[in-house]
């Protein structure tokens, strides 16, 4: 059983190899020639070695007959198996980006806007179910949601084969039952699907099911598939073995090389029991890759290499079934591929074990009755249904009904078997190193599928400096309509400062409880606008400074809120943009002390080229009546934010800013086995806080500038900052959590 980011990976590998249509298994006629099986083993990027042996066996014009494989060997042998040729493989391989499908979360441009909003308020993406009988975890870190798509897409051309051995080259792929340790055969079904199963390392991978069975990762039944391809009618079998070698004791320093030669431990003994299935006239070739890990995808082609020596050195014994070029031209035209014929959807059929309604779901597909089909558009669509947040997997099958020819498009959504109710918990830190530091824990509850139209309940929990509960049920109107309904309630408390001169005047405690009411409109998963009505009281009292009385305020008030965001990451963004408009307008009719009219305008745009980027921000914030409070009061000071400054030090009715920080990505990292990117950067700013409107002027802005390195983690943004500004003050920051 391979390490757990390989199989992934080479999945990944392959994903834009060009594919097309099958022809029919070549038939031979009997007695021609013995029937040559070839058996492919598991070893991730190893695995590789294998296209370097199938492309001596094509210089040398040796047919295959059947092929197995397991793993990663059931990638290759799957690939082999429809047409594709060695050369049309490695051509491929060599220009993959191998990272695309790491991930079973979407690209953040397919998510939700809600979804997009959680990653902002809450800074981990790890997720847990919570049910009455407690928390419940998925079945593996990863549901193989990306990984199957690629997989789809590599196989097409396969996708209406359902029997294994209508391919041109009849094809198995090895998987094992994780409820009992057997080996299982995959023959037919969806071929992308029993690649999915064949290398579904367990806790790495949830296990796939497929006809009632749970199957994972085949290296723990049978890493070279000897024996099946044996049951396949092989007459002669060549054999080819990349599992990893086990270590020695000096090499075993770390839990991972621990973790590691168990895993070797496993398939190795798998390997032994299966070799014993080889004749005297069959041929075990193993590469020499004792200098290669299962991980080393950047070393491709020396992989690739080294399999062709290995096959070579063999070619003593290969040659014998050698057959002369003419005929072997003739094998090759019989099973290569042809361009397929996209056919024209008959049906489009939606299951679900979902609680939401199947025209919620069906609005997510654009394909329709009588359209081409159309895998691009559908890969789409599936793309942002998956950004829902709801569903641990989403498949789709064509499926040709041999009565009436009638092509069937089915798309099979699974909810995730720990949801429907998820807790996420994250933590907030800042701090400039002069004894003013924050620290703030938020735990999330979400409540999803709370009805067919897909309402949800989601409530913050917040310790720490900012402390309280918030708790929105949102509702959309129908299955149709971006329209919505939403109810609020919250009672927050935080601590306010007043500064002069650098030192602290005052501090106060502000507590506020608000409840609110508003109908808006989603576009997409770009833009949310929403109108409303708010009610809130709040008390101020004086913690630190001089002895003021404590104050009260009563408000109710209308508001707005534009909200607009295609950021590809919201921690370090490389692209898109974020902007929010908000107006209140307090009126006494709403049980206001005072009519108060506020607003504030937030727009960021990122670009980049290469490993530069651009960030640039302009803010404006106004009391439109010249009536400021605590609790309305208008903050600049911190990192990225007037730097030099303590974090939130000026305060007024009037605030603007202006930000352009440059960031670049090292091509190092953090961490280097988790692959957590590294930045370092600069920033200019300008703005100020006025009490004022007359107070307002260019002349009266403040420059600053700083200096940073941060890196993009699990748990969230982490920043190491010094910040100066033109009024003369200096400070450093250390920061968990987003600035931008």
């Amino acid at each position: 059983m391979p390490q757990h980011g390989t199989f992934l990976a080479l999945g990944l590998l392959l994903s834009l190899l060009p594919m097309a249509g099958l022809a029919a298994p070549a038939e031979k006629t009997a007695g021609e020639r013995p029937r040559i099986g070839l058996a492919l083993s598991g070893g991730g990027a190893r695995g590789l070695a294998h296209v370097g042996v199938l492309k001596v066996l094509e210089e040398n014009h040796i047919p295959v007959d059947v092929i197995a494989g397991t793993s990663a060997g059931s990638i290759i042998a799957g690939l082999y198996a429809m047409g594709l040729s060695a050369a049309e493989i490695e051509k491929t391989i060599l220009g993959i980006d191998w990272n695309e499908g790491f991930s079973d979360s979407s690209e953040r441009r397919y998510r939700a806007l809600r979804r997009k909003q959680d990653d902002l308020d809450i800074l981990t993406t790890l997720q847990a179910g919570l049910r009455i009988d407690g928390v419940r975890l998925p079945k593996g870190l990863l549901q193989g949601q990306r990984l199957e798509l690629l997989l789809k897409r590599i196989t097409n051309g396969a996708e209406q084969i359902h029997d294994f051995d209508q391919l041109p080259i009849p094809f198995r792929a090895i998987a094992t039952d994780i409820e009992n340790g057997d080996r299982v055969v995959i023959a037919g079904g969806d071929i992308a699907r029993a690649m999915h199963a064949s290398m579904a390392i367990p806790g790495v991978y949830a296990p796939v099911e497929i006809a009632g069975k749970l199957l994972v990762d085949g290296g723990l039944s049978s890493n070279l598939p000897i024996k099946t391809v044996r049951d396949m009618g092989a007459e002669f079998i060549i054999a080819i073995d990349i599992s990893t070698p086990l270590l020695a004791a000096d090499e075993l320093t770390s839990v991972l090389s621990v973790a590691e030669q168990v895993s070797s431990l496993l398939t190795q003994n798998t390997v032994a029991q299966e070799v014993k299935h080889l004749d005297t006239d069959d041929i075990l070739i193993t590469p020499d890759l004792k200098d290669y890990s299962a991980a080393d995808f950047d070393r491709a082609a020396e992989i690739i290499a080294i399999g062709e020596k290995a096959a070579r050195n063999s070619l003593g014994k290969l040659t014998r079934y050698r057959i002369d070029a003419g005929r072997y031209r003739n094998y090759r035209n019989d099973i290569s591929h042809h361009p397929p014929l996209t056919p024209i959807i008959d049906a489009v059929v939606i299951s679900t074990n979902s609680h939401l309604s199947q025209t919620r779901l069906a609005n997510y597909i654009k394909l329709r009755p009588g359209d081409r089909f159309d895998r691009a558009q559908l890969k789409e669509d599936i793309s942002y249904l998956y950004g829902l947040g709801y569903f641990s997997h989403i498949s789709y099958q064509l499926d040709k009904d041999t009565d009436d020819g009638r092509t069937n498009l089915l798309i099979d959504v699974r909810k995730k078997d720990w949801g429907p109710n998820y807790l996420r918990a994250g933590v907030t830190m800042s701090g400039d190193f002069s004894g003013s530091n924050k620290i703030n824990l938020a735990i999330g509850l979400l409540a999803t599928e709370v009805n067919t139209l897909g309402a949800e309940w989601e409530t913050t929990l917040s310790f720490g400096e900012r402390s309280g509960i918030v708790s929105e049920f949102f509702q959309p109107i129908s299955t149709a309509s971006d329209y919505f309904v939403a109810t609020s309630i919250s009672a927050q408390q935080r601590s306010v400062n007043r500064y002069r001169n650098g030192n602290t005047l005052l501090t106060a405690r502000l507590r506020e409880r608000q409840v609110a009411v508003d109908a808006g409109r989603q576009f997409g998963n770009r833009a949310e606008l929403r109108v409303g009505i708010t009610r809130l009281s709040s008390r101020a009292d004086i913690t630190t400074g001089p002895s003021l009385p404590t104050t009260t305020r009563e408000d109710g008030a209308y508001r707005l809120r534009f909200t607009y965001d295609t950021l590809d990451n919201p921690n370090f963004p490389h692209r898109g943009s974020y902007g929010q408009l908000f107006l209140s307008s307090s009126k006494s009719e709403l049980g206001a002390d005072a009519n108060v009219d506020l607003g504030s305008l937030s727009l960021y745009k990122a670009g980049r080229w290469g490993n530069n980027i651009l960030l640039g921000n302009i803010s404006y914030a106004d009391t439109i009546n010249n009536r400021s409070s605590l609790s309305n009061l208008f903050q600049l000071g911190g990192f990225l934010n007037l730097s030099g400054y303590a974090q939130n030090e000026l305060g007024g009715a009037y605030t603007a800013l202006a930000t352009l920080a440059y960031y670049r990505t090292l091509n190092h990292y953090f961490i280097k086995s988790a692959e957590i990117p590294l930045y370092i950067g600069v920033s200019i700013e300008t703005g100020n806080v006025w009490q004022t409107r007359r107070q307002i002027g260019f002349d009266s802005l403040i420059h600053a500038g700083s200096i940073f390195i941060g890196a993009d983690t699990y748990i969230g943004p982490i920043y190491i900052a010094y910040g100066f500004n033109s009024e003369g003050r200096q400070s450093s920051y250390l920061f968990l959590g987003r600035v931008f």
